[in-house]
């Protein structure tokens, strides 16, 4: 089982909340935090909303590299594990990212 701790962020001057875990195995451990204000219908930085993610690997084997765009800046990160641990911490963690964002986009169902 897994802690639930209860956070926020800001991005671009709004407030968002966010759900942090960290998810222990024998040889490896991740932290996952993930939030967002929700469906705005508008994808608009000005009124749209705002969504936040983030995994820290605390231990074990893991290699995080930034990806960059042909203009050199970085878009994006790829995460590569080794072992049986990483899998299944790095698992853990992506599917309670993806419970808190379903959660942000269907409010009213769970």
């Amino acid at each position: 089982m897994h802690e639930l701790r209860k956070d926020q962020v800001v991005i671009n001057d709004v407030n968002v909340k966010t759900f942090a875990a960290r998810f222990d195995e024998d040889a490896a451990a991740v932290r996952a935090e993930a939030g967002s204000t929700g469906i705005t219908d508008s994808d608009r930085r000005g009124d749209g909303g705002r969504t936040y993610v983030s995994l820290f690997c605390h231990m074990g084997d893991f290699l995080v590299t930034p990806l960059d765009s042909d203009q050199g800046k970085i878009r994006g990160v790829q995460i590569s594990g080794c072992g049986d641990s990483a899998l299944l911490a790095l698992y853990r963690a992506v599917c309670f990212v993806r419970t808190a964002l379903e959660d942000a986009i269907y409010p009213s169902v769970r």
